[in-house]
């Protein structure tokens, strides 16, 4: 069975079956292994291999021809190319997946795509246009797929729709030539989310104006903190109690020291005592809560700590860039997110916050929840995968998308004053207007904005 190298040696993130020679061994990423790629013997490093679709379906008991996909590193891709097809349209003309599906089958992995007079139509919003999108190899495999945009559902109802709202938006801001020479677009799935946020991000070079989103499907989860290696491997030797206490000390309940936000030192003892690691994170969860709820115990406490708490809310949704904005595109529409509109916590009288500790199957997790209108803000919990690996899970609850929503756009929702797509969108879909929520009537937010 094939393994897929993803190297710019052979076409960055074009999928490349290589067939490796029998017998050989390996001790670390950095070693090659030999095999064949089109017939020619070559020389592979261990850490370009990805796992052939062939060989996941393999170890899962899945059939040998059935496509995984992720949607939403999928949709990273498709909103990037959508965008790009819209913007490439005139101002006032809608967009469908027929146009989608047009740009992507000339992409290539990780290479940037240009068009330019007479390519293009929308020539008065600037000369050239760029797209350049990275997805991981086994990905983008299913990214050229024309058979996965069926499988995205209603989602991608929803990447289109919100190109014919927002881009067009982004085309007649930069209206004109003199201002606006080169529309960039980059889709960005594989880089490192530690260092960053932005999936997909708007470019005008010569004003230097830049827009970035993160870009989400059906998960709450915005954030999140691994918990240390279990077991002694190639890339890491298993955590010690002393590196996991110092993980939830310093990187989650800090923020990696930028703000601190719960103080766990008087359990350490306990904790590096401590015979399991479920037990160690209930210990540090715990005491978490608890420092939490010092911390929030007063209004004039509490007023203080919500500076520090808004920081690392919007630490976690946007990281240190003040240009990024989330879009999370669901079957419901597109929510966007400004993570800077958390600051009204800081002068919204009407909440009252707690930290409250629960456990489930031994996985411990912190809620902070509005007394008042019982809107949940943000929880913390422990995820445990099959393999035992422990990571901290940051999640945006209602509260959070309340506060920070900009706008809520449903799926297929016309766009006004523009021409309608000459050919359906993968899926019709009808999305009545949502009634406010409980906590919506109680903090005054208007109609229409449904939490994610």
């Amino acid at each position: 069975m094939p393994l897929q190298p993803g190297t710019k040696e052979f076409g960055t993130g074009t999928i490349v079956d290589f067939y490796p020679s029998p017998g050989q061994q390996v001790s670390s990423l950095s070693d090659q292994i030999k095999g064949r790629i089109n017939g020619e013997m070559r020389w592979v490093p261990v850490s370009y291999i990805f796992k052939s679709d062939e060989i996941r379906n393999l170890y899962s008991g899945k059939e040998a021809g059935t496509a995984n996909i992720n949607k939403g590193e999928l949709a990273e891709g498709y909103h990037a190319a959508s965008a790009f097809a819209r913007l490439i349209k005139r101002p006032l003309d809608n967009i469908n997946v027929d146009d989608v599906l047009r740009i992507i089958d000339r992409l290539e992995n990780g290479k940037t795509l240009v068009l330019t007079e007479p390519e293009i139509v929308n020539t008065q919003i600037a000369d050239r246009f760029e797209i350049t999108i990275r997805l991981k190899p086994e990905m983008w495999s299913a990214f050229k797929d024309h058979e996965t945009v069926a499988k995205m559902g209603r989602i991608m109802d929803s990447i289109i729709t919100d190109a014919n709202h927002e881009t067009s938006r982004f085309a007649q801001r930069f209206a004109t030539n003199e201002k606006y020479d080169v529309a960039r677009i980059v889709g960005d799935g594989v880089s490192d989310e530690t260092t960053k946020k932005t999936d997909v991000s708007f470019e005008n070079e010569r004003e230097q104006k830049f827009k970035g989103f993160s870009i989400k499907t059906l998960t709450k989860q915005v954030h999140q903190v691994g918990g240390g290696a279990v077991v002694d491997s190639k890339r890491a030797k298993k955590a010690t109690p002393e590196e996991r206490f110092n993980i939830l000390a310093h990187n989650l309940f800090a923020v990696d020291g930028r703000f601190v936000l719960a103080n766990i030192e008087p359990i350490k003892p306990q904790f590096l005592k401590a015979r399991s690691i479920e037990k160690m994170q209930q210990l540090a969860y715990q005491a978490a809560a608890s420092s939490l709820n010092k911390n929030l115990q007063s209004r004039d406490r509490e007023k203080k700590f919500l500076r520090t708490l808004i920081g690392a809310l919007k630490y976690w949704m946007g990281r240190d860039d003040p240009n990024i904005q989330i879009k999370q595109f669901t079957d419901k529409g597109t929510f966007i997110l400004d993570p800077n509109k958390i600051d009204s916590l800081i002068d919204n009288n009407k909440l009252d916050l707690t930290a409250t500790y629960s456990v489930t199957d031994n996985l411990p997790k912190i809620t902070i929840v509005d007394t008042v209108s019982g809107g949940t803000l943000v929880s913390i919990r422990t995820y445990r995968n099959s393999k035992g690996y422990i990571r901290n899970y940051i999640e945006k609850e209602k509260l959070w998308s309340e506060l920070t929503m900009v706008k809520h756009i449903l799926p297929n929702a016309p766009v006004p004053g523009a021409n309608p797509a000459p050919v359906a969108p993968v899926q019709q879909s009808v999305v009545p207007p949502a009634k406010p929520t409980p906590v919506q009537q109680k903090l005054g937010k208007p109609m229409g904005q449904p939490a994610v």
